[in-house]
């Protein structure tokens, strides 16, 4: 299949760009992955929802980019130790990319765990659902039992 960001062209002309050096900017390179992993995040969902939908869309995104920036880092880091393991400079422009790629790697990862704790999916959301569910059936055969109890003096 196609680059689908090959027609696409860059901020300044003649330069690639972050979204079309390594993709981890780029939506439409980003899509596909996004799609594969939600199909294997959303069966996963504790208490999935229909309207659970564009939070789950954002999660898969957000996971495809750390994906992605975490390859790209890892190449970069073999790259960057190989110049330095053969004396060569490491080039000012490849340190400042990595680093705010990194920057942003890291805030990607802590969004998703927001979020995957707002869906239900670390144990600790997952305990507090849980909880919630014990709270709920113990509220619910209280009212019962009151509205039996109610109903009986009557």
């Amino acid at each position: 299949m196609p680059d689908p960001a090959g027609n696409l062209l860059p901020a300044v002309r003649g330069e690639p760009g972050p979204a079309l050096s390594h993709g981890c900017y780029s939506v439409l390179r980003l899509r596909g992955r996004a799609e594969k992993i939600r199909e294997e995040v959303e069966p996963l969902l504790p208490l999935a929802s229909p309207s659970d939908g564009p939070m789950l869309d954002v999660f898969c995104f957000l996971l495809a980019q750390v994906e992605r920036a975490s390859m790209i880092l890892g190449h970069a880091q073999l790259e960057e130790g190989e110049a330095i393991a053969d004396g060569r400079p490491v080039p000012k422009q490849l340190r400042s990319d990595l680093s705010r790629l990194a920057a942003d790697a890291r805030g990607w990862a802590n969004s998703a765990v927001r979020l995957a704790d707002q869906l239900g999916l670390t144990p600790i959301s997952r305990a507090r659902l849980g909880l919630d569910v014990v709270r709920t059936r113990t509220a619910v055969e209280e009212l019962n039992a009151y509205l039996e109890a109610k109903a009986a003096a009557v």
